[in-house]
């Protein structure tokens, strides 16, 4: 199998990857869709830690982050589900082993 993360975040993206997947003849696809709160997402992102922290992980750059998702992200997945793809949800809330065994149990890889 192939797992691609963060690829595919807009609709001219999906327009791409439709004309792409059948010519790498991959087969029949699935897309994860990790859902998260926008509070519980700012908090999660400040918090990271290492060596260097990053300037998109400030509260304000995280907001605009979210916001371009809404805008690009969410209608490209929209798109995805008119067209028949299996848009699996995940809950995110959860702690990262429950998230994990649950998008095994999701893709029946368990």
């Amino acid at each position: 199998g192939v797992l691609l993360e963060s690829f595919i975040r807009t609709e001219k993206q999906y327009e791409f990857f439709k004309k792409l997947w059948p010519a790498l003849r991959r087969g029949d696809y699935q897309v994860l869709f990790i859902e998260l709160s926008e509070d519980e997402a700012v908090k999660r992102l400040a918090s990271r830690s290492g060596i260097e922290k990053r300037e998109d992980d400030q509260p304000e750059a995280i907001k605009k982050r979210l916001q371009w998702f809404r805008q690009q992200t969410l209608p490209m997945i929209e798109a995805m589900k008119r067209d028949g793809i299996k848009v699996v949800r995940i809950d995110g809330a959860p702690p990262i082993e429950e998230v994990s065994r649950e998008i095994l149990e999701k893709l029946d890889l368990k």
